[in-house]
């Protein structure tokens, strides 16, 4: 009696398992999407397929092949694999091949999660506003120009530049058209790391002046003449230049003092 009823079971068991199995299966080709396309390409046992879906399969998924043949209608052709998807195409690897594929036969991707196209669509960069460079500061064109004077009160923007007694011994009044330019009085040669010495060549007896150019990036040079030709500069100091001397005063650039 125990071993009939065993037979029996075992039968029903097993019948049981392949349903739900079958049931299993069935689920899951129902959720599959068929995704329809044609072969554009075929290189050995890869072929590449164009698809007419805005949806695209995932790696793995199964391609199955056919042709329309006149007489025997469609045909299959075989199955491949999914090796690798982009937004334009899909490559696929034979699997199990009756014929040979040749461009434009029919493809269908049997695909149970496909993936939009516009998920795969990388956003473009913004692109980075090109940095602004300042553009350079504009640098004065400072222009020496002097004016000679038996006296220290010397036009507006323009400063007097010689020895103490402009009317014994004559002086100059020194402009550097735009820019400002500074002077004061002086028994001594040395004016400090920006100004200039600029008069007679015995500070200590006639007196003279030191000259200031206040421009970023410009400054004076002096050099002590006997004659009144100084070539691209100017000449600053006493009438008699031969008797007492005086000096060539010209623009150069420097280091910035701000």
């Amino acid at each position: 009696m125990t071993s009939t009823y065993r037979n029996y079971r075992l039968p029903r068991l097993f019948t049981f398992i392949v349903l739900t199995a079958v049931i299993m299966l069935s689920a899951v080709n129902a959720r599959a999407v068929e995704l329809e396309g044609q072969i554009s390409k075929v290189a050995g046992d890869t072929i590449v397929i164009t698809l007419n879906s805005q949806f695209l399969p995932r790696q793995g998924d199964s391609v199955n092949v056919t042709t329309d043949h006149p007489s025997l209608g469609t045909m299959n052709v075989g199955t491949w694999r999914v090796t690798n998807v982009t937004n334009s195409a899909v490559v696929a690897a034979k699997l199990n091949a009756t014929g040979v594929p040749q461009a434009g036969m029919r493809v269908v991707i049997s695909s149970p999660d496909p993936v939009s196209k516009s998920a795969l669509v990388k956003p473009k960069p913004v692109a980075k506003p090109a940095p602004v460079t300042p553009p350079p500061p504009v640098q004065k064109q400072c222009r020496l120009a002097t004016l000679k004077t038996k006296s220290k009160n010397c036009p507006q923007g323009s400063v007097y530049a010689g020895p103490q007694k402009p009317e014994e011994h004559g002086g100059i009044c020194l402009s550097a058209g735009p820019c400002r330019i500074y002077s004061w009085r002086t028994k001594y040669t040395e004016c400090g790391p920006y100004a200039v010495y600029t008069g007679p060549e015995k500070s200590e007896e006639h007196g003279g002046s030191c000259v200031l150019l206040d421009e970023p990036g410009m400054g004076l040079r002096s050099m002590l003449t006997r004659n009144k030709s100084c070539g691209l500069g100017v000449y600053v100091g006493p009438n008699k230049v031969q008797e007492h001397s005086g000096y060539c005063l010209e623009i150069i650039q420097t280091q910035s003092r701000r």
